[in-house]
């Protein structure tokens, strides 16, 4: 958790001082650039890596314990990389007129929507090489890999923002993407085994973690369409600016908290794959792990709530306070977030791609449907509310999965301590809102951390 939650913020750390170096040396107009380039190779690299590196994890972690099948099953998703890197070049080169009409509304970007093709393969390949290091559990190295990936990246591209400007912004990606290849590379697992692999044996173990990468890439899909869909009904009927306040709040709660997520996901995927055989292993590793992760986030959420006002203030200006409300509602239901996560990675670590694909797809209607509710008829403090229905539904679904369709179960205490998490930070809610934000954080974030470490140390 510490190896990889300081990963995440170093990356993060990286990320933002990118954005603030195009911001204040090349302007507005460097800035937007910059998003829809990451934008589109955000997209097409999901799209052209088919879930490579969440389903080769799976294959890779379950059979660790056969060192030689696992070196030629690395050797095979190195292969499979290339593949799809070409394939992700020549999809970016194909639906580059498209992309720049529809982004810039010329055909004067095709050049360099081609030219970004390169980066899409670069990060696909980046992700095979991480996939090996994160299903063996080398989890020094992989951290070394992106941390020095993006620190690299960041020193490159600072030189080329400062003296090329705006002409400086497709080359600062590309090379971005080439440094996280190079330190994947760098760090990447050894592989002695040299004996020779059949196109066919290539084909017949790649089926097996594409046909689940593909299920994969279709939920990640699906998931980036309801956001899509609701954002546009709310530029329709609220406006940009409302839109900008709710992504701003989205991005408070789902990014920063969300760095505990990714960061037990490093180790806990491969774990519980591993031992995805043993029904009574995988309902212990389960209960522990959402342990781990209530105790993680329920002081973390508490004294978010508490110093709500401070911290919208640090990160936006006081322009954004309509978001606070929204984001002190919206933020309590991170717990059933964790606690749907941690069941729902079973279903990835089975296998099991189209009951995943069904579960995000159900996922995606319901937080379209409730979003639309809620600030319909309650604003953007409905949209806190809708939050939280959205994850209690979504963790009764993945709940229902887990116990009756894989018959796992869950330790008493943690039903206990559930009740705990989510009744402090309920209490912590309702305190803050009435005082109006006028009571001093420190108080009510002390209260709150002092009943949250009795509680859950007694769990």
């Amino acid at each position: 958790m510490g190896l990889f939650g300081g990963t995440q913020v170093i990356t993060i750390l990286c990320s933002l001082i990118r954005s603030k170096l195009v911001a204040l040396w090349i302007g507005p107009a460097g800035f937007g650039l910059l998003s829809i380039y990451l934008s589109v190779l955000e997209l097409l690299g999901q799209i052209s890596s088919l879930g490579i590196r969440s389903s080769a994890v799976r294959d890779v972690a379950a059979n660790a314990a056969n060192p030689d099948y696992v070196a030629r099953i690395a050797r095979i998703v190195g292969r499979w990389g290339i593949v799809l890197a070409l394939a992700g070049f020549l999809l970016t080169a194909i639906l580059s007129p498209a992309l720049s009409i529809f982004s810039f509304g010329n055909t004067g970007y095709i050049l360099s929507f081609i030219l970004l093709g390169v980066g899409v393969a670069m990060n696909v390949l980046t992700g095979t090489r991480l996939a090996v290091l994160q299903g063996l559990s080398r989890l020094k190295n992989l951290s070394r890999a992106t941390i020095g990936g993006a620190v690299a990246g960041l020193l490159l591209v600072i030189p080329t923002y400062y003296y090329f400007r705006l002409d400086s912004i497709l080359p600062s990606v590309i090379v971005y993407s080439a440094a996280a290849l190079a330190a994947a590379q760098i760090f990447r697992e050894r592989v002695t085994d040299k004996s020779p692999i059949s196109a066919s044996e290539t084909l017949n173990v790649g089926r097996k973690f594409l046909t689940l990468g593909f299920f994969i890439t279709i939920s990640d899909i699906l998931n980036q369409l309801a956001v899509y869909i609701f954002v546009s009904w709310m530029n329709i009927n609220a406006g940009e600016a409302i839109v900008g306040l709710y992504q701003a709040g989205n991005t408070l709660f789902n990014r920063y908290v969300g760095l505990v997520f990714t960061a037990i996901a490093m180790e806990y995927y491969p774990r519980l794959t591993a031992v995805v055989t043993s029904r009574q292993r995988v309902s212990t590793f389960v209960s522990h792990e959402i342990k781990i992760s209530l105790c993680l986030l329920t002081p973390i959420i508490a004294i978010f709530i508490a110093t709500a006002p401070v911290i919208v203030n640090i990160l936006y200006t006081s322009r954004f306070t309509p978001i606070i409300p929204f984001v002190s509602i919206a933020i309590t239901g991170t717990t059933l977030r964790a606690i749907s996560w941690c069941m729902a990675m079973v279903i990835l670590a089975r296998g099991d791609g189209r009951r995943f694909m069904i579960t995000e797809g159900f996922s995606a209607v319901i937080v379209i449907i409730f979003n639309i509710l809620g600030y319909k008829y309650f604003g953007l403090f409905g949209l806190g509310i809708s939050y939280i229905l959205w994850y209690l539904a979504y963790t009764t679904i993945v709940y229902l999965i887990y116990r009756y369709v894989y018959h796992l179960t869950i330790a008493r205490g943690i039903y206990k301590l559930a009740a705990g998490s989510i009744l402090i930070l309920s209490v912590s809610v309702i305190a803050t809102l009435l005082s109006g934000f006028y009571l001093i954080p420190a108080i009510i974030a002390a209260i709150t951390i002092i009943c949250a470490t009795f509680i859950l140390r007694r769990a």
